[in-house]
């Protein structure tokens, strides 16, 4: 009781108080790296993108991956992403704030040769290098 009244004399209400924690999270995620995949890690989609990304791929820095799952905020920031992407699954890759989809999209831009260009060109400066390391084999990243 004592705890409310002192908000509420602050101004904040509970749902507001979450709200602000979880804006502040989602900054401190982004802020960690220009490429942010959002993850759950029994999920057969993620688990793909992340192959990709971090084993096909050499990208400086490294795309910072935040498995929802584990999260304490994980469906706050999930109904966030949904919100501000418009995407509510996972994966969702984030490049500088920007969605550029899920798994399928990525392994797409891959097979037309144009992931590298589409992170670099989102990332800018901010993406010192990315270089394919692995070529596919059929099946490998599916």
């Amino acid at each position: 009781m004592e705890e409310e009244a002192k908000k509420e004399a602050e101004g904040k209400t509970e749902g507001e108080e979450e709200k602000v924690k979880v804006h502040e999270e989602i900054a401190r995620i982004l802020n960690r790296s220009p490429i942010t995949v959002f993850s759950k890690t029994y999920c057969h989609y993620s688990k793909r993108a992340k192959k990709l990304l971090l084993s096909e791929y050499r990208i400086e820095p490294a795309p910072y991956v935040v498995e929802l799952d584990e999260h304490e905020l994980g469906p706050e920031i999930q109904k966030w992403l949904g919100e501000f992407t418009g995407r509510t699954t996972v994966p969702n890759i984030l490049i500088n704030s920007k969605s550029i989809g899920g798994a399928d999209d990525i392994l797409e831009l891959d097979r037309s040769n144009t992931l590298a260009s589409t992170i670099k060109g989102l990332g800018g400066n901010q993406v010192s290098e990315i270089e394919r390391v692995h070529e596919v084999q059929d099946g490998d990243v599916e």
